[in-house]
């Protein structure tokens, strides 16, 4: 079990936070030193297959709120199913100017592009937190050498996507978002596509991600283009009062 205080999410959500990693291999809680800490918010991330420590942690009071599905596919066997192809016929992509970028900022700091985000749906926060906890981590995410595409049907933007695929092997497709007023019926499908594509011409071999449980529509896209389930972690939250 690790702990770390979680800075960065001090700008983004006002107040301290403390991150408790667990592994597989942990023991049980140390509920003493857990009930020690301070941070009136607190975040646990627990393996799947350790109910035991999920079920310990709900008795301290920590709530389930997501589940994180993490994802991996081999690029080199990388094929659109054929039921899906129509959706694609249309598309590209191309790196966004840093006024794009500054505009792509303005519509994720609304709030209304990641509803199934855990700081969207938490009561003691709000979906304009999490716009503004998703601007900070792009940003910071630019600065380190992501790119930032934008994805296109036709004349039409429909939506983004930021990874590391120019300077890994291993593409990280972090985060990514479709615009509702300019998105379609398949714009999920052709958003897959595209972060694969991308991946695939910048040298990448694998591409990886991660998704909430909050987010099924989302998670049963990716299994249909073949992505393959590596790793599933239980995340609960737990806040302070009087602190």
């Amino acid at each position: 079990m690790k702990v770390i205080e979680a800075v960065w999410e001090k700008r983004n959500l006002g107040c301290d936070t403390a991150e408790i990693r667990c592994s597989f291999d942990d023991g049980m809680l140390d509920e003493e030193y857990i009930n020690m800490l301070t941070q009136p918010y607190q975040v646990m991330r627990i393996p799947s297959g350790r109910a035991d420590l999920l079920l310990q942690a709900q008795k301290m009071g920590f709530n389930v709120i997501e589940g994180q599905v993490h994802i991996q596919k081999k690029l080199k066997d990388f094929s659109v199913p054929e039921m899906y192809q129509r959706f694609v016929k249309d598309v590209s992509y191309s790196i966004a100017s840093d006024k794009e970028i500054e505009d792509i900022l303005h519509k994720i700091e609304k709030g209304d592009m990641f509803t199934t985000d855990r700081i969207a749906l938490d009561p003691h926060f709000s979906k304009e937190i999490a716009g503004r906890r998703y601007v900070n981590w792009t940003r910071d995410l630019l600065k380190s050498g992501y790119v930032l595409y934008i994805k296109w049907c036709k004349e039409r933007a429909f939506g983004w996507n930021i990874n590391n695929s120019s300077i890994c092997k291993t593409a990280t497709g972090t985060l990514g978002g479709n615009f509702q007023e300019k998105a379609w019926a398949g714009a999920g499908i052709a958003g897959i596509y595209l972060n694969l594509k991308v991946a695939q011409i910048n040298g990448a071999e694998s591409f990886e991600s991660s998704i909430s449980t909050n987010n099924v529509r989302n998670i049963r896209l990716h299994l249909s283009y073949g992505f393959t389930v590596s790793e599933i972690e239980y995340v609960a939250v737990r806040h302070l009062k009087n602190v």
